[in-house]
């Protein structure tokens, strides 16, 4: 990175260096920059119409109200109380019953719906990892909890669970524009897609064990019973497979209902780009959440809302107390995009900050993607991090995602997990052992 900084080279959203030669990144066609824009007309582009290709602003509505005591003192004698017995029925007093005539049905309806979206988020979350000829492993099963904290010695196959999970998120992604087709798999009638080895972020070479001429094959089994298998081979179009107790859906949104994995698989982070040019919505969209989103963090920042870069700086702020941040901003024509972060009161160019900071950002950004429904896929985020970071960080990950895939060393972590969320992986043996 230092060499590249000394060299004048830049980084625009390629692997390839190539010499600066002008203000304009030669890594981009003309007609994707648009530095040219003023800060103003930008602003004001991003509320035209999304028919249009442009940025629709979020109106959000502040919602006032007033504190109320709800104990059971607060409550009358004519208040109809809805309680529930052990078999889960719903009952009401007995002179609640003398008084009025309940609407026990809607009431049941009500519970049933709030029970059957708890179910959904739950349901969307992964119950165990079957692996055949997967990289390190021959085979290999994980039995996940909510939070699953890998770890072991270098090279036993952490990345590479993690790795099935990328590829079940490529896969999904590919998918989910697809109109499933009738197959059968495992003597079962099933869905199934065929999908081209170019759909996979990640290599795709060495996918097999041992470069095996078998085919390599990944399960992901949910906790609603659904089960999505992966057949991979470098030579071969990858084939993916839904089993399902359920009716064989029959379109995109009937197959996300039978398999709701919602995966957050956050990309390799590092330093910013010590010069970055405003380029079009379409390049920044394509590559917010890849491998060079760290190049790209001031353009994916100048696209967030006010309230979603509220919520950014006051995420970076709490980690950092005497750092503020200024939203990215379009100097002039040409020049290339300016963020500011204040500390104690000095301001300083975001480049110009610690690679600690400069990581932490872009975390923080990343899980304010996450859910309760959603799945967290992160690989050594302790890179860059001081210990107290690394605990910050795995308290808002727990607070933002339902369950969570860490593979890390970090003593710091691993003794801030539980006993049975510390998982111990071991290719040679293909198993993954839980510390408690």
């Amino acid at each position: 990175m230092q060499e590249d900084q000394k060299s004048g080279k830049v980084h625009q959203g390629s692997t390839t260096d190539v010499e600066e030669t002008s203000y304009v990144s030669p890594e981009y066609s003309s007609s994707e920059l648009e530095s040219e824009i003023t800060a103003e007309d930008f602003h004001r582009a991003r509320s035209t119409s999304v028919s249009k290709g442009g940025f629709a602003e979020v109106n959000y509505t502040s919602w006032d109200h007033e504190e109320t005591d709800w104990s059971i003192d607060w409550v009358n004698s004519h208040t109809p109380v809805t309680t529930y017995e052990i078999d889960g029925q719903l009952q009401l007093r007995d002179q609640d019953k003398r008084t009025i005539k309940p609407d026990v049905t809607s009431l049941r309806k009500a519970v049933n719906e709030d029970r059957n979206t708890s179910s959904t988020k739950i349901g969307g979350h992964i119950a165990s990892i079957h692996l055949k000829n997967f990289k390190k492993f021959r085979r290999f099963q994980l039995d996940a909890g909510a939070k699953n904290i890998l770890t072991g010695r270098n090279n036993a196959g952490k990345s590479s669970i993690l790795d099935a999970l990328r590829v079940t998120h490529d896969v999904l992604r590919f998918v989910s524009r697809r109109v499933p087709e009738l197959t059968e798999f495992e003597g079962k009638s099933c869905v199934g897609f065929t999908l081209p080895t170019t759909a996979l972020k990640i290599p795709i070479t060495n996918i097999t064990w041992n470069y095996s001429d078998n085919p390599a094959s990944v399960r992901i089994s949910l906790r609603n019973g659904s089960q999505f298998v992966i057949i991979l081979h470098p030579d071969h179009p990858i084939k993916a497979y839904l089993l399902t107790e359920g009716p064989l859906p029959r379109t995109t949104a009937a197959f996300q209902r039978q398999f709701p994995l919602s995966l957050v698989v956050v990309p390799t982070l590092g330093p910013v780009d010590e010069r970055e040019y405003y380029l079009t919505d379409k390049t920044i969209s394509s590559s917010e959440n890849t491998r060079t989103a760290h190049r790209h963090l001031r353009n994916i920042l100048i696209r967030r809302t006010e309230r979603e870069f509220h919520e950014f700086s006051k995420n970076v702020s709490a980690a950092w107390p005497d750092i503020s941040l200024d939203r990215p901003k379009v100097i002039g024509n040409g020049e290339p995009l300016e963020m500011m972060f204040f500390e104690d009161g000095i301001p300083r160019e975001i480049f110009w900050s610690g690679f600690g900071l400069q990581v932490w950002m872009q975390m923080v950004l990343q899980f304010m993607r996450g859910s309760d429904r959603a799945v967290l896929v992160l690989d050594e985020p302790d890179i860059y991090l001081h210990p107290d970071l690394q605990v910050r960080m795995m308290d808002f990950a727990s607070q933002r995602f339902g369950q969570i895939f860490v593979a890390t060393h970090s003593s710091a972590i691993i003794n801030l997990a539980n006993a049975d969320e510390v998982i111990i992986i071991s290719a040679k043996e293909g198993a993954a052992i839980r510390a408690a």
